[in-house]
C-alpha cells in the first residue's frame, strides 16, 4: 500500500496573507508578516517590506538589557520561549518559577506573567517585533489527570510528557492556543508580534520523549494505539483484508491491532533491508509515528493562522533526517520522516535548527541538524539558522565552546556566511546565559553583520546549478532501524565532506524530483533511494538523463521496488548499470585503479579508501561495457565503475567511500565549478563567498567569473577584475567573508 496518509480531517482554503499575492491593505497601526517569495527566494516582510531575518532568543525571562544591547546593535526581532512546564533551567535571571506557571487548568491562566516577559523585550527595545515559541507540553495538572495520554515505553513505565498520538492533548493545546493568541492579539502590545512558534514534544524540536540513554522504543500507550488503529483503517481504506494481506496476518483487524514488539521493530530480514512479508507492522508503525507529528506540526501552525486570519508567520524545528541518518532509534523512532508533508503545507512559513554540536567548533563545518537548503527554497519556506554560539564568555566551556574572542567572532561570522550564501535568516540563541553575549567587541560584531545581513537585501544572488544531493525519507522505512554501519558513511560524513570539497552545491528531498519548478543540474548525488515507487522511479531516470548530466549513484539505488520486493534488474533499470549483490557481512574497502580516467586527476589514482563497520549485503558492478576505477578488496569485485550514454553519464559506488579529491574530480568532470582544493569549509552563491579555514596555510580561491572582492567583515576592496585570491591563514577556524560585485 502506498497511499498517501491525512490524518487532519478537515481542510481549510489557504488563509489571506498565507500563501500567493501580497499582504493585505494595513489597518492603522496593525503589523502584518508573512514569509513569501520575492525574487525567486522565500523573504520575510513586515508590513509589505523585506527585512533581514536577524533575530535574538534570549534564555533570561525578563531580558531587557539584553535586549537594549541587541537592539543598539541593529537587532530587533526577538523570539522568546513561553515555557508552561516545570521549572526548567532555573537560576537563569528570575527562575522559571516566576514565570512559569501561567497555564492554570482547562481554560485558566494567569496571562500577566506571559505579558510581563513580552513587555520586557519592548522595554529594552522599543522596535521589538516579537515571534513567540509556544510550548506545547501541558503542566504537571494535566500529566497527573491523564495518565493513559502519556507516551509509554515498552516496558509498561510512562515518559514524562504526552503521547504525541493523544487525541486529548491536542484538544488541550488547541485550547490553550488559541485562548493565548487571542490574549495576545488584543492586548496593547499586539503590534510587536509577528508570529508564532508552536513548540512541541522534548527540547521544542518535536521529538517524542526517548529516554536519554535511547535504550528503548515507544510509543505504548493507550493513546497510540488507539490512534495506530484509527491510521491504519485510513490506510487500508477500511479494507480488512488488505490489513491482513499486508501483515501476512489472517487474524488481524482495525479494532486489535498492536504497536509491534520492540524485536520486530528492530530487526532485519535481508541485511540491512526490510522484507514486507514480516516487517509490514514494524514498516507501517514507523510511518505512524512521522505522520502523527506532522500532522500536529501543520494543525498547531493552522490553528496560529487562524487566529492571527493569516497576518503572522509559523514555523517550527524539524527536517532532522540529515543529521540522524546513524542513530540506532533517533530516526524512525522519534517521527523525524513526514518533511515533505510539512513543506507541502500552507500553514508552516519556516524551518529551523540548531547545528551539529558534535561538529560545530573552530574549523568544524557547523552544519544545520536540518539542512534541505533545495527544498525549503523550493517551496518558499524560510530556514532560520539557530545561531547557538558558545562565546569564550560561557562559563561552563563545552567541546565546541569558542576558546577567545577572535574564535568568537569566527563562529558568529561562519553562521553569517551560511545565511548570505543560502539566502537563510539567522537568529542568535543565548542558551548558555545571556551575559555571555554581553561585551562590547562581541556586540560591536553583532552590529557588524546586523548591517551586512541589511544591506544583503538588496542583492542575495543566487545559487549555482551544479550539484544537487538527493535524500530520501521512505528508504529508511524500508531498512534496519540504526543501520549507522551504511548511513554514516553515506549521509552524516558524505555531508561534512561536500562542505569541504570547494564545491557548490544544493541539498533536496527526493520527492522534490518531480517538481516542475526543479532546476536541472550538472551533477547528481542520489544518496539513498534504496525503495523506489515506479512513479518516483520514472521521475528521477526523466530528470537525470539529458543535458550530459552525471548521477552518482551509492550501494543499491533502487534495488527495493514499490512491492518491497529486491531486484538486481531494478538497479540496473535506473542507473544504466549491471550491478550484483552477495550475502555477507563485510568491512568494505575499494582501492582506486591505476587507470586514466578524468575523475582520478586529483589525489593519485592508487590509494585505498576503508569503511569502519560491516554491511550486508555486499554490492558490486558487474558490467563488461563500464569503465573500473575502482576495486573491492580483497575480493577484487568491481566497486567504482562509469559508463558514459549519449545523453548522460552513469557513476556507481559499491559503498559510500569518497573523499574531496575524489569527489572533485567527479564535480570537474560533470563540468561543475570547483573553488578551492585545500579542504577547507566553502559556501558560496553568485553574490557572497564564506571560506572557514580547517587549517592553516595559503589557500587559493577561484572564481567562475572576474569580479571585484571585497572583505564583508573589514569593508575593504582585496582585489579588482579578478577570478583568483590567494591568501594565508595564521590559523584554523579563521572565516573569512566576501562579497562578489561585478
Amino acid at each position: 500500500m502506498n497511499r498517501p496518509i491525512f490524518l487532519i480531517t478537515i481542510f481549510f482554503a489557504p488563509l489571506a496573507g498565507v500563501v500567493g499575492g501580497c499582504a493585505p491593505t494595513l489597518a492603522s497601526g496593525e503589523t502584518i508578516a508573512e514569509v513569501r517569495k520575492q525574487d525567486g527566494l522565500p523573504t520575510l516582510c513586515i508590513n509589505n517590506k523585506p527585512i533581514a531575518p536577524v533575530a535574538l532568543i534570549p534564555i533570561g525571562n525578563f531580558p531587557t538589557d539584553v535586549c537594549r544591547e541587541f537592539g543598539e546593535a541593529g537587532v530587533h526581532i526577538y523570539s522568546h520561549i513561553i515555557w508552561n512546564w516545570r521549572d526548567v533551567r532555573p537560576g537563569i535571571n528570575q527562575g522559571l518559577s516566576e514565570a512559569n506557571r501561567w497555564w492554570l487548568g482547562p481554560g485558566r491562566y494567569d496571562f500577566d506573567k506571559v505579558d510581563r516577559r513580552i513587555r520586557a523585550i519592548i522595554a529594552g527595545d522599543p522596535k521589538a517585533l516579537v515571534f513567540l515559541r509556544v510550548k506545547l507540553n501541558p503542566p504537571d495538572w494535566w500529566i497527573d489527570a491523564h495518565p493513559d495520554e502519556l507516551l509509554h515505553y515498552h516496558d509498561g513505565s510512562r515518559g514524562p510528557q504526552h503521547s504525541m498520538a493523544s487525541l486529548v492533548w491536542e484538544e488541550t493545546y488547541e485550547r490553550m492556543l488559541r485562548d493565548l493568541i487571542g490574549h495576545i492579539e488584543s492586548s496593547d502590545y499586539a503590534d510587536h508580534i509577528i508570529g508564532y512558534q508552536p513548540a512541541g514534544g522534548k527540547t521544542s524540536e518535536w521529538l517524542l520523549y526517548y529516554r536519554r540513554d535511547h535504550t528503548d522504543v515507544i510509543d505504548y500507550s493507550p493513546a497510540a494505539r488507539k490512534r495506530f488503529r484509527a491510521w491504519l483503517s485510513d490506510r487500508y481504506a477500511g479494507d480488512v483484508d488488505e490489513l491482513r494481506r499486508a501483515w501476512h496476518d489472517e487474524t488481524v483487524a482495525f479494532s486489535t491491532a498492536q504497536p509491534p514488539p520492540p524485536d520486530l521493530r528492530y530487526d532485519s530480514e535481508y541485511g540491512l533491508f526490510r522484507d514486507p512479508g514480516r516487517a509490514q507492522p514494524a514498516m507501517d508503525y514507523h510511518r505512524f509515528l512521522s505522520d502523527i507529528t506532522a500532522h500536529n506540526i501543520i494543525r498547531s501552525c493552522r490553528i496560529c493562522k487562524e487566529e492571527t486570519q493569516g497576518r503572522k508567520i509559523t514555523g517550527v524545528f524539524y527536517g532532522y533526517m540529515l543529521h540522524w541518518a546513524h542513530t540506532r532509534v533517533l530516526l524512525a523512532n522519534e517521527g523525524q520522516l513526514g518533511l515533505r508533508q510539512i513543506l507541502e503545507s500552507p500553514y508552516v512559513d519556516f524551518l529551523t535548527s540548531p547545528p551539529q554540536y558534535e561538529a560545530r567548533r573552530p574549523g568544524d563545518p557547523g552544519l544545520f541538524q536540518s539542512g534541505y537548503f533545495g527544498s525549503y527554497r523550493l517551496h518558499g519556506k524560510l530556514f532560520w539558522q539557530e545561531a547557538d554560539i558558545r562565546t569564550h564568555l560561557a562559563p561552563k566551556p563545552v567541546h565546541y565552546s569558542a576558546a577567545n574572542l577572535e574564535e568568537t567572532r569566527s563562529l558568529m561570522t561562519r553562521q553569517l556566511g551560511y545565511a548570505l550564501t543560502e539566502m537563510n535568516g539567522l537568529w542568535w540563541f543565548t542558551l548558555a546565559g545571556d551575559d555571555t553575549f554581553r561585551d562590547d567587541a562581541i556586540m560591536q560584531h553583532a552590529k557588524r553583520i546586523s548591517d551586512v545581513a541589511e544591506h544583503a537585501m538588496n542583492d542575495r544572488g543566487s545559487r549555482r546549478h551544479d550539484v544537487a544531493v538527493f535524500a530520501d525519507e521512505e528508504t529508511y522505512h524500508h531498512m534496519q532501524m540504526g543501520s549507522g554501519a551504511l548511513t554514516y558513511p553515506l549521509v552524516t560524513d558524505m555531508r561534512r565532506m561536500l562542505s569541504r570539497s570547494g564545491v557548490v552545491h544544493d541539498i533536496y528531498l527526493l520527492s522534490d524530483i518531480v517538481d516542475p519548478a526543479m532546476p536541472d543540474y550538472k551533477l547528481y548525488l542520489m544518496l539513498n533511494p534504496f525503495y523506489l515507487t515506479d512513479e518516483l522511479r520514472n521521475a528521477i531516470k526523466n530528470k537525470i538523463r539529458r543535458n550530459n548530466a552525471v548521477a552518482v549513484w551509492f550501494y543499491a539505488p533502487g534495488f527495493v521496488q514499490e512491492d518491497g520486493s529486491f531486484s538486481e534488474a531494478a538497479i540496473a533499470d535506473l542507473i544504466g548499470i549491471q550491478v550484483r549483490h552477495r550475502r555477507d557481512s563485510q568491512v568494505l574497502q575499494m582501492g582506486l585503479r591505476d587507470v586514466d580516467h578524468p575523475i582520478l586527476a586529483e589525489g593519485g589514482n592508487t590509494r585505498t579508501l576503508t569503511m569502519q563497520k560491516p554491511i550486508d549485503p555486499v554490492f558490486y558492478a558487474d558490467d563488461s561495457a563500464a569503465t573500473v576505477v575502482g576495486v573491492l578488496q580483497p575480493q577484487g569485485e568491481d566497486g567504482l565503475v562509469v559508463k558514459e550514454y549519449e545523453d548522460w553519464r552513469s557513476i556507481y559506488f559499491a559503498a559510500p567511500m569518497m573523499d574531496t579529491a575524489l569527489f572533485r574530480g567527479i564535480a570537474r568532470y560533470a563540468g561543475c565549478h570547483v573553488y578551492s582544493e585545500t579542504d577547507d569549509i566553502l559556501d558560496a552563491n553568485s553574490r557572497y563567498l564564506m571560506l572557514h579555514t580547517t587549517s592553516a596555510g595559503n589557500k587559493d580561491i577561484r572564481l567562475p567569473v572576474k569580479c571585484t572582492i571585497r572583505n564583508l567583515i573589514e569593508d575593504r576592496d582585496v582585489a579588482k577584475d579578478a577570478d583568483e585570491l590567494h591568501f594565508t591563514s595564521k590559523r584554523p577556524g579563521e572565516t573569512l567573508l566576501f562579497v562578489l560585485e561585478r
